[in-house]
């Protein structure tokens, strides 16, 4: 049931999430290390190290140009809400990267060129509108070209280009179609005898 939903959602990903043990690789931490560009006021005087990676003014110039142009959104922007299902009650925790009124908004970085139906057929969107209750969700993709990795000081070659922001739209069935992913999850947990795995809250 959750094997081939997408190339990226599979089981053995959905347990590593669950478990904590998928820690990152260097993919990750440039991503990681370009959001902390838009969320903090950075100014640029040459190369710009975050995180450990370091990078040139045309690499982090995407970045500013995009904080400058949302110069009121409210980053990292944490929600909840408790799923109830035939199975089990559960809670489902996010943490917008930014939100503009009833718009949320999410910074990715792709390393090759987006696949927009990717973005439109996962369910992130979908859960963060619900337990947001706004009505429009968009990702801002950002695109590292030319990456072959990064050296023992942090820096990496590769250009970042920003792509056209992709808006996903409340639809009238979205929370039952939300309700019925929690459904799917409960069920699979529950037969799987994976619930072990997930926290309980106190």
């Amino acid at each position: 049931m959750v094997d081939n939903v997408s190339d990226w959602d599979t089981e053995q990903s959905l347990i590593e999430s669950l478990t904590g043990k998928f820690t990152g690789n260097d993919k990750t931490r440039l991503g990681n290390a370009f959001h902390k560009i838009i969320e903090l006021p950075f100014t640029l005087n040459g190369s710009l190290t975050v995180e450990g990676i370091t990078f040139t003014p045309e690499q982090a110039q995407p970045a500013i140009d995009y904080r400058n142009a949302h110069p009121h959104m409210i980053h990292e922007v944490p929600a909840k809400k408790i799923y109830h299902t035939k199975h089990m009650e559960f809670t489902v925790s996010g943490r917008a990267d930014g939100v503009e009124g009833l718009e949320i908004r999410d910074a990715k970085c792709k390393f090759s060129y987006p696949g927009w139906g990717e973005y439109y057929t996962s369910y992130q969107w979908r859960f963060y509108l619900d337990m947001f209750e706004a009505h429009t969700f968009w990702y801002d993709v950002f695109e590292v070209r030319g990456y072959k990795g990064t050296d023992p000081s942090g820096r990496f070659e590769g250009q970042i280009v920003p792509h056209e922001p992709f808006p996903c739209m409340r639809y009238e069935m979205l929370a039952n179609d939300v309700q019925n992913l929690a459904e799917e999850f409960a069920h699979f947990m529950t037969i799987k005898n994976y619930t072990n795995l997930l926290t309980k809250i106190a």
